[in-house]
C-alpha cells in the first residue's frame, strides 16, 4: 500500500472504487481503508514466483505466444513494474469474481461511451519491426526536417530520427547539439563499415574467376587475404557483408569454395560479424543523443576494437611474410572469440532494447553476474562496467557532496522539476516541494543502486536545502565513488554522505532556525495549549464574529486578536506576530471533503463539493493563518497548515457552544428566588442543559488532553531521537494525522453527526435565551448577562437585584405555564438524546486502535445511553 497515512488511504480507496464502479453506497472507503492499514506491507519481488505469475497468464490469454514475446520483450528493455503488474494481473486472472466485475464494468463503460469491446489480436513478432507514425510524431519529424534543410551543414543521425518516430522523449527540455553532416554521411572517416555496392560486386565478379574453379593452393591464399579483410568488418568477392534491420552484421561465404577452406572461415565468421556489428554500434552510439553512459561505453568498445585491429595488422605482416595459414589464422583468433561474442551480445542487447543510462549499466551488471566462472569474459564485462559508469557516478557524486543535478540527458536517478518551486509551498494545498521538486525515476537506477536510492534522494534533497539557505557545503570525507561488482560496495561513501548531510540539515533547522519553538509556538495559538488569550479574544469579538462574514472586517478581527495576545501569557512568544486572522469560505465538514479530494489524483471531484451553508457566520469561518518563510515552510507547508486549522476550528467552534451553555447558565442562576413550583416547572430546561454542558466539558477534555497533549507530549520525546528531517516530517505529519482521526476529523460522517449535535446544542441555547430576553427583559437584565473581562460590570443594589429577579421569576413563570415550552424542551431534548446515541453507537464500531473508545468511557460511564 502506497499510503503514509490514513488520508491518503482514504483518498486511493476512493479513486480505486470510482473507477472500478464498486462504488456502493451501504459500504463507505472508512470499511476498506480500516482493512487495508492493518494488512499494509511493502512489495518485495524477490518472494514472487514470475514464472507461475506468467505461466498462468499464459493459460489465461488467447495469444500466450505473443504475451510470452512481449514480456520477454519489456524484460530486456528493463522495464521495473513488469514483474509487479505481472503478479497483480496473474491474481486478479485467478480470481474469477474480480475478473468477471471488471469484465462486467467494462462493457458498461464501454456502453455508456457508445464503443465496442472487440478481442484484440497482436501481430506475430517478426525480425521486421514497423510502426504507424502518429500526427504527433509526424509533424515533429516535419520540424525536424524544416530545420535540417534551414541548416544543411547540421544533419541529424538515423538513431536520432528514429527516437523521433519511434521511441517516447526522455525529457522536453534536452537540448541536443547538431552535428555536421560528414559524421554521418562518410563512413571512411568516422569509422563506419563500408559496404559495397551491388553493382561493384557484380561487376567484380564477371571479371574474376569463381573462386572454386581457382586452385587449391591458391584458393587458401584469395580467401586469407579476403578474411583478413573482413576482420576489420569490411566487403569482398568471395565473403558479402549485409546488415539486417536490427544492425546485426552477418557475412555469407561463396558456397563454391574447397570444403575444407569453407569449414575454416565459417569458424571465423561470426568473429568478423561481431566486430562489424560492434564497430556499427560504435559509430551509432558516439552521437549525442544517446547519453554520456552509452558514449562511455562506446570509448571502451572503441579500445578494445583497436587493440584487435593492432593484431589483424601482425596476422597481416605474417601473411605477407607467407607465415600465416588458416589453421593458424583460427589458433591466433580463438581467444578473442568468446570476447566479442559477449561484447555482440551486448551490443546487441542494447540495440534492441534501445537502452539508455541506468538501462545500459544494469544490462552490464546483469550480463555480469551470469558470467561467474569465465574469468576472461568477467574481466571485460567488468572494465566496460567501470568505463560506462564514469559520468554516471561523477553525476551521483555531485548530488551526493554538494546537492546539485547535472544531468544534460536525463540519465540521472534523480529528476528536479524546476516548475516546482518553494514560494508556492504556503499557497497551494497540493504543491508539496519536498515531495515533488526532486523525484526518483525508476528506470533511471541501476540495478546495483536501488537498494540506496532512498538515501541518495534524500542526501542530495538535503544539502540542496542547506545550499538555497546560503550556507557553504563541505564535505569531510568526500571520496570518489567508482564502480563495484558488489552491489554492496558503495555502502560506506553514500551512508558518510547521508549522515553528514542528515546531520547539517538538521542543525541548521534546530540551531539558526528554531524548529522547536516554532512547533511550540503553534501548539499554543492553534491547538489552545495556553488558552487565556483565546478566552479573552471571543469575549471582544462576540458580536464581530457572530455577522455573516461578508461584512465582518478582518483588520478589526486583526487589531482585537493583537490586543488579546499582548494582554495574555502569550505575549512572551516570539513568532505571536507571524499568526494571523483567517475566514475561510466553507465550513469544517467542507474542508475535510476538500482535502480528501485534494490528496487524490481527480481534481475535479473538489468542484462537485458544495458548501454546507453558503451564508458562514464569523464563528463558523474564523481560523488562524501563520507566515513561514523558507526553509521552515518545508515543515509547516499547505498541507500541515490545513490539519492544524482543522484542529483549531474543531476546538474554537467546541469552546464557543460551551460559552453559549455557560451563557444559559448564567440566565439559569436567577431561578435562586423561583418558587418550588416555578422551579419544578422549569427542570426539563435545566437537566438538558447539564446534559448537553456534561457532553460538551468532557469532549473537549477528552481531545485536549488524552488526544492533543498526549499524542504532543509523544511527538516532542520521538524529537530527541530523529536523525533526519525527514522523520522530523514523518513524526509532525503522523501526531497531527493521529489528531485527526482521533478528534474525529478524518471520518465525515461522525464529524457530521457531531456538527448535529452542536448545532442541537446551540439552538437550544437560542431558545432559552430568546425566552429569558422577551418582553424587553433583555434591557432590564443586562447588568446580569455574562460580560467582557475587559468590561466594567455596572453596579447595582441587593434591593434592585430582587425586583428583578421577581420580575423574571414571574416571566419565567408564565412561560413555562405554556404548553409549547414543555413541547419544545422534549423535542430539544429527543434529538439531542437521540444524536448523541447514534454518535456512541458508530464510535462503539470502530476499531481499538482509536482514542475515541475513551468519549464511551466519559459520557456514558454509567451505561444511561445504554439502557
Amino acid at each position: 500500500m502506497a499510503a503514509q497515512h490514513e488520508y491518503e488511504a482514504h483518498a486511493l480507496v476512493r479513486e480505486l472504487s470510482v473507477t472500478l464502479g464498486a462504488d456502493r453506497g451501504d459500504i463507505g472507503p472508512e470499511k476498506y481503508v480500516e482493512s487495508l492499514m492493518k494488512q499494509r506491507g511493502s512489495y518485495n519481488p524477490d518472494q514472487i514466483s514470475n514464472h507461475h505469475s506468467k505461466k498462468a497468464i499464459a493459460e489465461f490469454s488467447t495469444t500466450p505466444v505473443e504475451f510470452t514475446a512481449k514480456y520477454e520483450d519489456l524484460k530486456l528493455k528493463n522495464v521495473r513494474d513488469v514483474d509487479a503488474v505481472t503478479y497483480i494481473t496473474a491474481e486478479i486472472v485467478k480470481d474469477e469474481s474480480v475478473h468477471s466485475h471488471l469484465k462486467s464494468h467494462a462493457v458498461k463503460k464501454a456502453d455508456k461511451a457508445g464503443v465496442s469491446l472487440s478481442t484484440h489480436t497482436l501481430p506475430k513478432s517478426s525480425s521486421k519491426t514497423t510502426r504507424e507514425v502518429s500526427a504527433v510524431d509526424l509533424s515533429q519529424l516535419k520540424k525536424s526536417l524544416r530545420q535540417q534543410s534551414e541548416h544543411p551543414a547540421a544533419l541529424m543521425s538515423s538513431d536520432m530520427l528514429k527516437q523521433i518516430t519511434g521511441n517516447p522523449k526522455r525529457e522536453a527540455n534536452i537540448s541536443i547539439p547538431l552535428q555536421p553532416s560528414w559524421v554521418f554521411e562518410r563512413p571512411h572517416l568516422n569509422g563506419g563499415v563500408v559496404q559495397e555496392s551491388n553493382k561493384l560486386g557484380e561487376s567484380r565478379k564477371s571479371r574474376g574467376v569463381p573462386v572454386g574453379k581457382l586452385p587449391e593452393a591458391y584458393q587458401e591464399k584469395v580467401v586469407m587475404e579476403q578474411l583478413l579483410a573482413c576482420l576489420l568488418g569490411h566487403s569482398g568477392e568471395i565473403i558479402q557483408l549485409t546488415q539486417d534491420a536490427d544492425k546485426q552484421m552477418t557475412f555469407t561465404l561463396d558456397q563454391t569454395l574447397q570444403p575444407a577452406h569453407r569449414d575454416h572461415v565459417q569458424r571465423i565468421l561470426p568473429l568478423c560479424s561481431a566486430y562489424a556489428t560492434i564497430t556499427q554500434f560504435i559509430r551509432d552510439k558516439s552521437s549525442f543523443e544517446n547519453g554520456l553512459v552509452n558514449q562511455a561505453l562506446v570509448e571502451g568498445l572503441d579500445k578494445f576494437c583497436t587493440k584487435f585491429t593492432t593484431l589483424v595488422c601482425q596476422l597481416e605482416t605474417k601473411f605477407l611474410q607467407g607465415q600465416l595459414t588458416l589453421s593458424h589464422l583460427w589458433f591466433y583468433l580463438q581467444p578473442t572469440i568468446s570476447h566479442f561474442s559477449l561484447l555482440e551480445s551486448i551490443c546487441s542487447s542494447i540495440n534492441k532494447g534501445n537502452n539508455f543510462g541506468a538501462n545500459t549499466l544494469s544490462l552490464l551488471h546483469n550480463r555480469l553476474k551470469i558470467l561467474t566462472g569465465d574469468a576472461q569474459c568477467s574481466s571485460l564485462c567488468v572494465e566496460l562496467g567501470e568505463r560506462a559508469a564514469v559520468p554516471y557516478l561523477h553525476m551521483l557524486e555531485l548530488w551526493l557532496y554538494r546537492g546539485i543535478i547535472q544531468d544534460p540527458y536525463a540519465e540521472f536517478m534523480v529528476s528536479e522539476d524546476a516548475s516546482v518551486s518553494k514560494e508556492r509551498l504556503i499557497e497551494q494545498y497540493n504543491d508539496t516541494y519536498w515531495e515533488k521538486r526532486y523525484t526518483l525515476c525508476r528506470e533511471r537506477i541501476p540495478v546495483y543502486m536501488e537498494m540506496y536510492s532512498d538515501e541518495i534522494l534524500s542526501t542530495g534533497k538535503y544539502l540542496n536545502v542547506v545550499r538555497l539557505c546560503g550556507q557553504l557545503i563541505r564535505h569531510p570525507n568526500a571520496r570518489e565513488i567508482s564502480y563495484n561488482s558488489q552491489d554492496t560496495g558503495y555502502r560506506e561513501s553514500i551512508e558518510s554522505a547521508y549522515s553528514y548531510a542528515s546531520q547539517l540539515l538538521l542543525d541548521l533547522f534546530y540551531q539558526q532556525y528554531h524548529l522547536k519553538d516554532r512547533f511550540r509556538s503553534f501548539k499554543r495559538f492553534f491547538l489552545l495549549d495556553q488558552g487565556d488569550f483565546i478566552v479573552q479574544f471571543m469575549d471582544m469579538t462576540n458580536e464581530e464574529l457572530k455577522k455573516p462574514i461578508s461584512r465582518i472586517s478582518e483588520q478589526k478581527l486583526e487589531s482585537l486578536l493583537e490586543l488579546a495576545i499582548r494582554t495574555s501569557t502569550a505575549n512572551c512568544d516570539p513568532y505571536k506576530d507571524d499568526i494571523r486572522v483567517s475566514l475561510l469560505g466553507h465550513d469544517l465538514i467542507t474542508q475535510l471533503l476538500t482535502i480528501l479530494s485534494l490528496e487524490s489524483t481527480y481534481e475535479k471531484d473538489v468542484k462537485q463539493i458544495n458548501p454546507t451553508d453558503l451564508n458562514l457566520s464569523g464563528l463558523e469561518a474564523f481560523s488562524f493563518s501563520c507566515t513561514v518563510q523558507w526553509p521552515l515552510s518545508l515543515v509547516f507547508n499547505k498541507k500541515v497548515l490545513f490539519r492544524y486549522q482543522m484542529l483549531f476550528r474543531h476546538l474554537f467552534y467546541m469552546k464557543h457552544v460551551e460559552r453559549l451553555l455557560n451563557a444559559v447558565w448564567v440566565n439559569n442562576s436567577t431561578a435562586k428566588g423561583y418558587t418550588r413550583q416555578q422551579l419544578h416547572q422549569f427542570s426539563s430546561a435545566f437537566l438538558l442543559r447539564h446534559k448537553m454542558l456534561n457532553f460538551i466539558q468532557h469532549l473537549q477534555y477528552y481531545m485536549m488532553i488524552e488526544v492533543i497533549d498526549s499524542y504532543w507530549t509523544e511527538f516532542e520525546t520521538s524529537l530527541k531521537d530523529v536523525s533526519n528531517v525527514d522523520e522530523v516530517l514523518n513524526q509532525h505529519m503522523n501526531m497531527l494525522n493521529k489528531c485527526l482521526r482521533d478528534c474525529m476529523l478524518t471520518n465525515p460522517e461522525l464529524l457530521k453527526t457531531l456538527s448535529k449535535l452542536q448545532s442541537v446544542c446551540i439552538l437550544y441555547c437560542n431558545f432559552m435565551q430568546r425566552t429569558y430576553h422577551s418582553a424587553d427583559v433583555d434591557q432590564e437584565l443586562s447588568g446580569l448577562t455574562l460580560t467582557s473581562s475587559l468590561q466594567a460590570v455596572p453596579t447595582i443594589t441587593v434591593q434592585q437585584k430582587k425586583n428583578k429577579q421577581a420580575m423574571v421569576a414571574q416571566h419565567v413563570s408564565d412561560m413555562a405555564l405554556d404548553d409549547s415550552f414543555y413541547k419544545t424542551i422534549a423535542n430539544f431534548d429527543k434529538n439531542f438524546t437521540e444524536t448523541l446515541m447514534q454518535l456512541l453507537n458508530a464510535i462503539s464500531e470502530l476499531n481499538a486502535e482509536t482514542k475515541l473508545l475513551h468519549i464511551l468511557d466519559r459520557v456514558n460511564y454509567n451505561d444511561f445511553y445504554s439502557s
